[in-house]
C-alpha cells in the first residue's frame, strides 16, 4: 500500500520512518492518485471546504473519503453529490459542517459511516486523560508547577 499526504509541512521525519509515503506539495495532484482520502486538518481559514465540488474533480472515480478533522472542512453538500455520481463509493464522518445538526441525506445514505464524534476515543487517549487529570491534581494540591488547563481559584 502506497500512503500519500499534502500538508503545509512536509514531514521528513515520518518519510525515513514510512516506507513509500510520499509528500504532494499540490492537494489536487494529490488527490488524483487516492484510493481514500483521510482529512485530519484544524479548522482554518484556508482550510474551511478544502474538500468541495471543484476538489471533486481532481479526484479519481470510486474514492473514499473519511473526515475526523474538523466538519467545515468538508463540504457536505459535495459529498452527496459525489455520492449520488458514483465517484465516491463510501464516507466516513466523525464531525460533521453543521454540528450538531446531520443533513438528513448524510443519515440515509448507507454508504456513509457516521460516528458520534468520538474518532478520538482509543485506549491510549484515555490512558492519557487519566494520566493529565491525575497530575493536574497533583500539581494543584501539592506542586510547585502549574496545572493545565483548569481554572485556579485565588
Amino acid at each position: 500500500m502506497n500512503i500519500v499526504y499534502y500538508g503545509r509541512t512536509r514531514r521528513l521525519n515520518c518519510e525515513a520512518e514510512i516506507e513509500g509515503l510520499k509528500y504532494y506539495s499540490d492537494l489536487n495532484k494529490m488527490l488524483a492518485v487516492t484510493d481514500c482520502v483521510f482529512v485530519a486538518c484544524p479548522l482554518l481559514p484556508e482550510t474551511k471546504h478544502l474538500i468541495n465540488k471543484d476538489r471533486f474533480k481532481h479526484m479519481k472515480s470510486r474514492v473514499r473519503l473519511v473526515n475526523v478533522g474538523r466538519g467545515p472542512i468538508v463540504e457536505e453538500s459535495a459529498v452527496i453529490d459525489a455520492l449520488e455520481r458514483g465517484q465516491l463509493v463510501g464516507a466516513g464522518f466523525d464531525v460533521f459542517e453543521f454540528e450538531p445538526k446531520v443533513d438528513e441525506r448524510l443519515l440515509k445514505n448507507k454508504k456513509i459511516t457516521i460516528l458520534p464524534h468520538i474518532g478520538a476515543c482509543t485506549k491510549q487517549s484515555f490512558e492519557e486523560f487519566e494520566r493529565k487529570c491525575v497530575n493536574n491534581l497533583v500539581e494543584t494540591f501539592f506542586g510547585e508547577g502549574k496545572p493545565a488547563a483548569v481554572n485556579l481559584l485565588d
